[in-house]
């Protein structure tokens, strides 16, 4: 199973400060011609299971809309990507999908039927389905095997973690935050492997960093990896942190170990973040996507269909492309699944099995 660096931004409120189209070099990253990726279909098969939660779906869309409505205009690369939202889908039809998802639930809730949105026909009576065929060339540079016409499907969770208040022979390694946010240029010059080493412990950077909890180095990669973490504390207090800032240095889809990466995120607290506590939707596993928002674009629903590693019955989730990361600039090829909270990778990977790795996948609008 493949999980890679990324950013819970739905949680963290970080999409649009720290996810830059640029490569190693911190050149900005083209575009490619994605319109060969994408194509219209006559809909789905009318039999096959609707496996969502309509009202985790409901918040999720809620949330991707909320984002969109409040986004600035130097936030366009990832709100309204040009070739996407003038060739495939525009950001108003994307709005309008969104709206109308969020309205058909809540009224399904309210009159106590069937909820449509679980409802196969209805789905195909009321929207256009984009077949998305995954960039096969782009997979095989990683490594990655994908079937014509399928896309690489990952995926990511928010796990419970022991830590410290302080440094001890358990808890050697520090997720740290930033003191101040308007003079943080010396974090261009820190890597992981610096702060592995120790060089944040050095009195030059005192006023600059603050150790926000303690946690083995295995801990730190999950906390790195999945972006939002929840740390149990020796007193059995619960600390909910998320990455806040990077050092600049892109993730290397080329190198293999996770521990080799130089990429490096600062955190914050978010437990007690008054915007968190209204917008906390860590619980809606099942519904939220990850992927190439540079690419693709904010807020689109999403459809995924395979045939069920289990019960080998064929089934569709419905979930929000909400999330990205820096493994995800122009990578067409890869979704990664939000599974939610988990106390072990066991209760993970139970969530994970019957999911294969190669899947068919749609941009769903509202016809």
């Amino acid at each position: 199973m493949s999980l890679k660096i990324k950013i819970v931004c739905l949680i963290c409120f970080t999409l649009f400060q720290e996810v830059s189209p640029l490569n190693n070099r911190a050149q900005v990253i083209n575009r490619p011609d994605i319109i060969k990726f994408f194509n219209d279909t006559d809909g789905f098969i009318s039999t096959t299971k609707i496996d969502t939660n309509p009202e985790s779906l409901k918040k999720a869309a809620k949330y991707a809309l909320n984002l969109l409505n409040s986004a600035k205009d130097t936030d366009k690369k990832t709100i309204e990507p040009k070739i996407f939202s003038n060739k495939l889908v525009s950001l108003n039809k994307t709005k309008e999908t969104l709206k109308f998802i969020i309205d058909i639930i809540k009224a399904d809730k309210k009159s106590k039927y069937s909820y449509r949105i679980l409802d196969p026909i209805f789905l195909n009576n009321y929207f256009k389905f984009i077949k998305w065929s995954g960039d096969v060339d782009g997979a095989k540079k990683h490594d990655k095997q994908i079937f014509d016409g399928a896309i690489y499907l990952t995926h990511y969770a928010t796990f419970k973690l022991n830590g410290s208040y302080t440094k001890n022979s358990d808890y050697p390694f520090a997720l740290y935050a930033i003191k101040n946010n308007l003079n943080n240029n010396w974090r261009y010059k820190i890597s992981k492997q610096d702060v592995i080493s120790g060089k944040l412990e050095n009195s030059e950077y005192k006023n600059k960093i603050l150790p926000l909890a303690w946690v083995t180095r295995e801990g730190l990669e999950e906390a790195l990896m999945q972006g939002t973490s929840i740390i149990k504390m020796p007193d059995n207090k619960e600390l909910i942190v998320c990455v806040d800032k990077n050092n600049g240095l892109a993730y290397d889809n080329n190198i293999k170990d996770r521990k080799d990466q130089q990429r490096y995120w600062f955190f914050k607290v978010i437990s007690k973040d008054k915007k968190f506590k209204k917008h906390n939707i860590l619980n809606l596993g099942g519904v939220v996507f990850a992927g190439d928002l540079y690419n693709i674009g904010l807020g689109k629903i999403i459809a995924i269909r395979y045939k069920n590693r289990v019960n080998e019955n064929t089934e569709i989730r419905l979930g929000v492309l909400a999330d990205t990361g820096g493994a995800f600039v122009n990578n067409l090829y890869q979704l990664d699944f939000y599974g939610g909270i988990f106390s072990s990778y066991k209760e993970f990977y139970d969530w994970v099995w019957p999911m294969p790795k190669n899947v068919q996948a749609y941009v769903v609008i509202k016809k």
